[in-house]
């Protein structure tokens, strides 16, 4: 299971370097997919960086990465099987051409309520699927 959680568009601010905000909180199950996703102006965008926790993530990370898309503005960072462990914040970082730095942020609760045999599986399958 993927849970997918895209920004959603803010109001017309052309000196902004995202298009688009992360919602402040977001929940999910250990064992599901994750997918946070967002929007830059691509045209005013010399790096992107995401971290986990304060860490920086890689882009070909095993369990965790990302990807972003400079032709469309695209930034999307991966999270294979959450665990409990994962619960926390998780940032995208914009620098812009002129070197300014924009941050979006979200934090990441994981929801521990006991699954059913079917969902254990459902998870452990997952561990090797990518």
């Amino acid at each position: 299971m993927t849970s997918t959680i895209t920004a959603t568009t803010t109001k017309n601010n052309t000196d902004r370097l995202f298009l688009s905000r992360l919602s402040e909180t977001y929940k999910c199950r250990p064992g599901e997919n994750l997918i946070l996703e967002c929007y830059v102006r691509h045209q005013r965008i010399k790096s992107i960086a995401w971290y986990a926790k304060g860490e920086h993530v890689d882009l070909r990370g095993v369990r965790i990465w990302y990807r972003y898309e400079p032709t469309t503005g695209q930034c999307i960072l991966y999270l294979r099987s959450v665990l409990s462990c994962d619960e926390g914040s998780y940032c995208c970082e914009a620098t812009s051409i002129d070197n300014v730095v924009e941050t979006l942020e979200v934090k990441l609760k994981i929801d521990n309520r006991k699954f059913n045999f079917h969902q254990s599986l459902d998870i452990f399958l997952n561990l090797f699927r990518r």
